[in-house]
């Protein structure tokens, strides 16, 4: 599954393998309803790569290259792994490496090449794990899009001759900020951006801390769509790749209607943190509501649960802090959270009362 019941009715598809694909699109009148339609299409996916090099696109992201190796002899037998090497162009190349990626006969092998400087020509190869390399092509990243807002970076102490450089980008992400500003973004030591998810064209209007970088190349991202309840409800689960296109997601609403078949309480917004897990499935925190009778007072709380999602983003446990954690204790320093909002202020302003969250 690629995407869940959801009220947007288009998805943009970017397979990384050629082949002949199946497509299934299954429609239903609520998230809640069980009766279904469904409408099935066949898509045939070219290669890139016609002879025997390597070929490099460009995609919708200037700084994010794909890179497609030609397929491996065909035959019986291990084929080993494939990687791709990158560097600024130059008499003494630095190599960058990607992740390898099993070689496979009569099969390209594509990877998203990320992490590089804008307006900047690379030299770019292939690495066989027997070591076998490829001669380097060269590519020319894109200046960044003018009608974005970049932030700017000062480095109080930039990387010098010692500095230990295999860890050489910091992945930044940012809490309010307009949909014009790339969130999630990375840079090198030096401030430098070379990575960015542009926002103004993912269909959010905003992205949200708890953002979460996955081995392998993919980003996990929390966003507000059209679709919203409230402005500041984080009501979208996102797994993207480098080159900012959709591979998997989901929404509280069909979260809510599994947990709910569940005998679960339902969530309002994600929030706070998304992480993968080592077993491949996908844990995220969650906002949910209730009314307390507390001393005989009816009173709003708010609570945190935290969500545990199958590799089908498909709820396959929940932990809920109201069925563990005390109403009455409180929040430590009395702050609530405003009406519609994702601000928390302390008293007088009272609204909601917190419970399971640090």
């Amino acid at each position: 599954m690629v995407r869940d019941f959801s009220l947007t009715n288009s998805f943009t598809w970017t397979p990384m393998e050629e082949g002949a694909y199946d497509i299934q699109v299954i429609a239903k009148p609520g998230f809640d309803a069980t009766g279904t339609e469904s409408a099935d299409t066949l898509d045939l996916v070219n290669s890139r790569v016609t002879g025997s090099e390597a070929v490099i696109t460009a995609t919708s992201n200037p700084l994010v290259a794909l890179y497609s190796v030609p397929p491996t002899q065909p035959g019986p037998g291990p084929h080993g792994t494939v990687h791709v090497e990158f560097a600024v162009a130059g008499d003494n190349p630095s190599w960058r490496s990607t992740n390898d990626l099993a070689s496979k006969p009569d099969l390209s092998t594509n990877f998203f090449v990320a992490g590089m400087l804008p307006n900047t020509t690379y030299e770019m190869r292939n690495v066989f794990s027997d070591g076998t390399a490829s001669a380097p092509q060269l590519f020319t990243t894109g200046s960044l899009p003018s009608n974005l807002s970049f932030p700017t970076f000062t480095v109080q102490q930039p990387p010098g001759p010692g500095s230990d450089l295999d860890q050489g980008m910091i992945f930044h992400q940012f809490g309010q900020f307009p949909s014009n500003a790339p969130n999630p973004l990375a840079t090198d030591l030096s401030g430098r951006v070379v990575w960015y998810y542009d926002v103004s064209q993912s269909g959010f209007t905003r992205t949200y801390v708890g953002q979460s970088l996955v081995p392998g190349g993919t980003v996990l991202v929390l966003g507000v769509d059209q679709h919203a309840p409230l402005p500041a409800t984080l009501d979208v689960l996102r797994e993207i790749d480098l080159a900012g296109n959709t591979v998997r997601e989901t929404n509280i609403d069909a979260v809510n209607a599994q947990l709910t078949a569940l005998g679960d309480h339902s969530i309002f917004s994600f929030t706070h943190d998304v992480e993968r897990l080592p077993n491949g499935q996908t844990a995220v925190i969650a906002s949910t509501e209730r009314t307390i009778d507390v001393n005989g007072t009816p009173t709003e709380y708010v609570g945190m649960t935290i969500v545990v999602l199958d590799k089908n983003f498909q709820v396959s446990w929940a932990w809920d802090g109201f069925d563990h954690l005390d109403v009455n204790r409180g929040p430590i320093l009395g702050e609530v959270l405003q009406p519609g909002g994702d601000q928390i202020v302390p008293p007088p302003q009272s609204y909601r009362r917190w419970i399971g969250c640090t």
